[in-house]
């Protein structure tokens, strides 16, 4: 069985993962450049700093890669602002659940520290955490493993008993490097990515057995 569980946070605990999408799609549009988020999915699960410096080098953006990614989050914070920012459904059940079974959670995000610890309290999970990790705070951005191997050790979990969650081709390729196994998690509208390196693929997180997902239940 996993004795602890990782979960990234946008796209996984957070339904947050199309607005990033929509917001990188609407900054590129405002550039003059049209394209399909399948065109960059390659990028999904990278800090922003990362993914706007690539989209400024794929599609010869001439401003720096700090404008495009204060672009995004001003586009970002505006329609969370308007329409609010919400769990992916059964998420909070799940963590919930894991919590009172005493097992070690943590969450691990290209997001900055200051935005997963308000978005877990905003959800009311905070207490549910025992450890968070921003992509920020590592010299390489997923696919390496740097931001998983940091969590493990906040949860003093060896990384083979370790159970990630992730949704982007980028972020099961870096539990995988970790040495962890890894769940995708990929809802009915989530964009098409490369999750071949997962274990296994989850769809919802509604009446998930908490159980049979750590490995407890044949």
């Amino acid at each position: 069985m996993k004795k602890a569980v990782i979960f990234d946070m946008d796209g996984v605990l957070s339904d947050s993962e199309y607005i990033y999408v929509e917001k990188i799609l609407e900054m590129l549009e405002e550039e003059g450049i049209r394209i399909e988020a399948v065109e960059i999915s390659d990028l999904f699960g990278q800090s922003m700093i990362h993914l706007c410096t690539e989209l400024k080098r794929r599609y010869g953006l001439n401003k720096e890669a700090s404008v495009y990614r204060d672009r995004v989050h001003e586009l970002r914070d505006r329609h969370i602002e308007e329409k609010g920012l919400y769990p992916m459904e059964g998420a909070v059940e799940l963590v919930r659940s894991l919590h009172k079974r005493g097992i070690p959670i943590a969450v691990a995000s290209s997001a900055p520290l200051k935005t997963i610890r308000g978005n877990m309290n905003h959800f009311g999970i905070g207490d549910c955490i025992d450890g968070m990790v921003s992509g920020l705070e590592c010299s390489q951005g997923k696919p390496d493993p740097e931001i998983y191997l940091k969590a493990a050790a906040l949860l003093h979990t060896a990384p083979s008993d370790c159970l990630v969650i992730e949704d982007s081709s980028n972020g099961v390729a870096a539990a995988k490097n970790a040495g962890m196994t890894c769940y995708a998690f990929v809802p009915p509208k989530a964009v098409p990515q490369d999750i071949s390196r997962a274990d296994t693929v989850l769809t919802s997180f509604t009446d998930l057995d908490p159980d049979r997902l750590l490995g407890t239940e044949a």
